[in-house]
């Protein structure tokens, strides 16, 4: 299961950490700032980019295979600079709990949703 995060500090000084989630087995994506979710998607296997704005920017979070490794990069499309990780030794475990606490409720949810449906 792939975990990384990201700071970044917008032009007037407002904080974001950008964190994601992907399953190794079901591919499913979760990426969210600072506790709020920004995308999900899922049985992404393959090289794909995740555009979003946080603030008034615009970022894109890219996913690709190299040498068979899974690989992110968090880039700044308004100054085309990409953002640093954080090293995963620095990053606090409970942000971890929190994402897969998420993956599972919004899973749940959806299968109590197409349960009802086809009820």
């Amino acid at each position: 299961m792939a975990q990384h995060s990201w700071l970044y500090k917008n032009k007037i000084g407002i904080d974001y950490e950008v964190s994601l989630y992907h399953g190794d087995n079901s591919g499913h994506v979760l990426i969210y700032s600072n506790q709020a979710i920004i995308k999900i998607d899922f049985s992404v296997k393959t090289a794909k980019n995740f555009s979003f704005i946080l603030g008034e920017e615009l970022f894109e979070l890219s996913f690709m295979l190299e040498k068979g490794l899974p690989l992110y990069k968090l880039i700044n499309k308004d100054t085309n600079k990409t953002i640093s990780k954080i090293e995963t030794n620095s990053y606090p475990r409970q942000h971890i709990h929190l994402a897969v606490l998420l993956v599972l409720a919004i899973c749940i949810i959806i299968f109590i949703i197409l349960y009802l449906i086809n009820k």
